[in-house]
């Protein structure tokens, strides 16, 4: 039995991508739709992660060939997975959140 977070999959695809993106290297059409099958799969919908992925997918569609387009792209789908990271220091204060 796995001891990690059945998002994690779906987080590191995404992370890898994002940063293809911002570096203008080559995404393939199969890394998009595996990445997209899985967020689809494993996030629930309203997830941040799976909103990011799901637009870096639409965006690849439309310009997969326009390097700066992915490129800005990539840059989008990086901030979603920061987003998802990202733990507010003060998560688990009870006065606070309730």
């Amino acid at each position: 039995m796995s001891r990690h977070s059945p998002r994690m999959p779906v987080l590191l695809g995404a992370l890898t991508l994002a940063m293809r993106g911002r570096t203008f290297q080559p995404v393939t059409v199969l890394e998009v739709d595996e990445l997209r099958a899985r967020a689809e799969a494993i996030l629930p919908e309203g997830c941040q992660l799976r909103a990011g992925v799901m637009a870096f997918a639409t965006r690849f569609e439309a310009a997969r060939r326009d390097p700066f387009a992915l490129h800005d792209a990539g840059e989008d789908l990086h901030r979603a997975v920061l987003r998802e990271m990202w733990t507010a220091p003060d998560a688990g204060r009870v006065d606070i959140h309730g």
